[in-house]
């Protein structure tokens, strides 16, 4: 069982690694890092592109966060969608999207896209930018300080949803190019 509020069950493995990663980020904040936001390390917050999923290919894959299984996402099963401006939603990989709404919280670092695909709007994607890694981000995202700060801003009720302001405002230790690699 979690150690932490999450909004939906994790499996076994999932509990381990955001347990390690949760001691990570303690041991980063003890040691007297400077903190930072999410703002100073990713481009801004976007929502995805608001369709109904299709599957006659008539455009771009479409992921939404039922397609994501076990962290990865089965390409051959992705619906897709009419979107006929797809530049703003393309997803590339390092792309980190995050559930807004249904499981709240959820985080799924893209590490291929094998075609062109598109994200559903009931997700908001992050970017790394500068020297920041994604997986640095998206192991914060794991871990208990995470959702400590997602449970505060929802004033400690039920898990409300989130947004992109609310991410963008999320505090995290700074970490080196190598502490990132680490972690």
């Amino acid at each position: 069982k979690a150690a932490f509020p999450t909004p939906f069950k994790l499996t076994t493995e999932e509990t381990l690694l955001s347990s390690a990663a949760t001691v990570l980020f303690q041991a980063l904040q003890k040691s007297g890092r400077s903190d930072t936001t999410v703002t100073e390390l990713s481009e801004p917050p976007q929502y995805g592109y608001t369709d109904s999923a299709q599957f006659e290919a008539t455009g771009p894959r479409f992921v939404r966060i039922t397609d994501v299984k076990g962290g990865k996402v089965d390409w051959a099963t992705v619906p897709y969608c009419s979107c006929s401006e797809p530049r703003k939603y393309l997803l590339r990989n390092g792309d980190i999207l995050v559930a807004r709404a249904g499981s709240v919280g959820k985080t799924f670092l893209v590490s291929e896209v094998p075609e062109t695909a598109v994200f559903a709007s009931y997700m908001i994607r992050l970017r790394a930018k500068g020297q920041t890694l994604p997986d640095y981000i998206y192991w914060f995202f794991q871990t208990q300080q995470f959702w400590l700060q997602v449970a505060s801003a929802n004033r400690g009720s039920a898990m409300g949803n989130i947004n992109g302001k609310m991410l963008a405002a999320l505090i995290l230790p700074a970490a080196s190019i190598s502490e990132q690699k680490t972690i």
